[in-house]
């Protein structure tokens, strides 16, 4: 079932950007740029971000068109096509202004009775 498959796919977006804001809760940004482990770390979990939300029904994204799919799923083809060229600095602000909104945005939907996507 679509909902289904979209609720579990916005529970994956919502379990890494946990993630994310875990992995670097505690590190400034010149920490987070010197630790090759959280780096990693949050690329992935940007990946699966990423892929999660290409596998999004179409109809469901196009409900949502607030959140900018087409953002999403380009970074996560960066990061896994282009992996030499990553700029952390704009991962790091990415973290600090854009995953926020992403999980206002879908923490929402829990919440959206006409959705029916009262996931948790």
């Amino acid at each position: 079932m679509t909902i289904d498959r979209d609720r579990t796919l916005a529970n994956h977006i919502l379990d890494a950007a946990d993630a994310i804001e875990l992995f670097v809760s505690e590190l400034s940004i010149v920490e987070f740029a010197e630790n090759d482990l959280v780096k990693s770390a949050v690329v992935k979990k940007f990946e699966i971000i990423g892929e999660a939300a290409n596998k999004l029904s179409s109809s469901f994204k196009e409900a949502h068109s607030q959140i900018p799919w087409k953002d999403i799923i380009g970074m996560r083809n960066f990061l896994i096509h282009d992996y030499t060229g990553i700029d952390y600095e704009g991962v790091w602000n990415t973290i600090e202004i854009h995953l926020p909104r992403l999980k206002d945005d879908l923490e929402a939907l829990r919440y959206t009775e006409e959705d029916k996507l009262n996931f948790s």
